[in-house]
């Protein structure tokens, strides 16, 4: 369960910084015939992988739709340059996911998602009832 919350900030955050990134190139505010909820066009022609394993490896994420793919110990790379989508994937059990990016921007998005976490993870681990924080009972 912790790495689907994981990957669902990071993917909060990643979208965040594509926003601001099409905000800064100029894109906000023009007018379109229809509001999109992407960044990206809704007809974008998303290259499907199919049935594919990846492990000890970077996967290149813009551009590509992974359907029923596996992943183990992977490094996911966005460049915010195409959208992407995952549909019924697996990840490895105990497995090691990293996002990265050359995009300086979706780089800091990166690092202040980790920061998030580390501070969520702290305040969890604080909680009543956790023996490993809790001082003993007095006598």
């Amino acid at each position: 369960m912790p790495n689907t919350n994981v990957l669902w900030g990071l993917g909060c955050a990643l979208m965040l910084v594509v926003g601001l990134i099409v905000g800064r190139m100029g894109f906000v505010g023009q007018t379109s015939s229809a509001p999109s909820a992407s960044n990206f066009r809704e007809d974008f022609p998303l290259n499907q992988v199919r049935d594919q394993s990846f492990k000890d490896q970077d996967v290149k994420v813009d551009g590509n739709e992974f359907i029923n793919c596996t992943f183990d110990n992977v490094v996911f790379r966005f460049a915010g340059q195409a959208p992407f989508r995952f549909v019924t994937d697996h990840f490895g059990k105990g497995t090691k996911l990293g996002v990265a990016s050359d995009n300086r921007p979706i780089q800091a998005a990166i690092e202040l998602t980790a920061a998030i976490l580390k501070v969520d993870s702290a305040a969890q681990s604080m909680t009543p009832g956790n023996n490993q924080n809790t001082p003993p009972a007095n006598k």
